[in-house]
């Protein structure tokens, strides 16, 4: 998803490894007082999260106004080793920004 949909995105495929193999955020609406409550159950169980999912990847305009809670939340997957991939390019929380990333992104869905 983009904006709010990746950050909600995000929230549901990592709360439900039974239906979700792959998490995809562009410009994610990510806001860290949030974090514990939306993603900790996801991150206190990293080998869990490890095993099911084949992609977590997330992509931001450097000079969008989500970038700093795209980045913590890059951080706080790397905290817990959860391998992920977070796409940080020139730009701001505008359409042109995710079609950039979408254009990365959309290959790596159908391997």
């Amino acid at each position: 998803g983009q904006s709010l949909g990746g950050e909600f995105g995000t929230y549901v495929g990592l709360n439900n490894t039974e239906l979700f193999r792959t998490v995809a955020s562009l410009s994610g609406s990510f806001v860290p007082s949030s974090f514990d409550r939306r993603f900790g159950p996801a991150v206190a169980e990293p080998d869990v999260v490890r095993r099911t999912y084949r992609l977590i990847w997330l992509a931001c305009g450097t000079e969008d106004l989500f970038f700093p809670g795209n980045k913590d939340f890059a951080g706080r997957l790397e905290a817990a080793k959860i391998p992920y991939v977070f796409r940080q390019t020139p730009g701001p929380h505008t359409l042109p920004v995710g079609r950039e990333a979408l254009a990365e992104l959309l290959p790596l869905l159908f391997r």
